[in-house]
C-alpha cells in the first residue's frame, strides 16, 4: 500500500499534542485524526481512536479506529508522519524568523 499524501496540522498551544496527521493511501482511502504526541522517549504517532466502554471491565478505554496490521506498514506511516511534521515545523520556524528579522520602519517624530 502506498502512502500518497501526508498532511500535518500543527498544534502550538498544547504541551504534549504536537500535531494532527491525515494520510491518503493509494489515492483512494484517507485516515484522519492520527496524532503526533510528545512521549517520554520523544515523538510518537498515535492512530485515531475513540473512547468506548470495555465489555469485560466496564471501564472507559480508548480503542483505535484504524491502525496498521504489520510492523512494516506502521514504520512507513511513522516515517511519513515524522518527515511531514519536521517539514511543517521548519516552515513555521522559518516564517517566524522572517517575521522577527524583518526590519521595522523608523518613524520620524512629528514636528509641531
Amino acid at each position: 500500500m502506498l502512502i500518497t499524501q501526508t498532511r500535518v496540522y500543527l498544534r502550538n498551544n498544547d504541551v504534549k499534542l504536537k500535531a494532527f496527521v491525515s494520510f491518503v493511501l493509494d489515492n483512494q482511502f484517507v485516515i484522519h485524526n492520527a496524532k503526533i504526541i510528545e512521549g517520554k522517549l520523544g515523538l510518537i504517532l498515535c492512530m485515531p481512536s475513540r473512547k468506548t466502554l470495555d465489555p469485560k471491565t466496564k471501564e472507559e478505554v480508548y480503542r483505535d479506529v484504524a491502525h496498521p496490521i504489520t510492523k512494516e506498514f506502521r514504520t512507513q506511516l511513522e516515517k511519513a508522519a515524522m518527515d511531514a511534521y519536521r517539514d511543517e515545523a521548519a516552515k513555521v520556524s522559518a516564517s517566524a524568523a522572517m517575521t522577527i528579522a524583518k526590519p521595522q520602519p523608523i518613524l520620524e517624530p512629528q514636528k509641531s
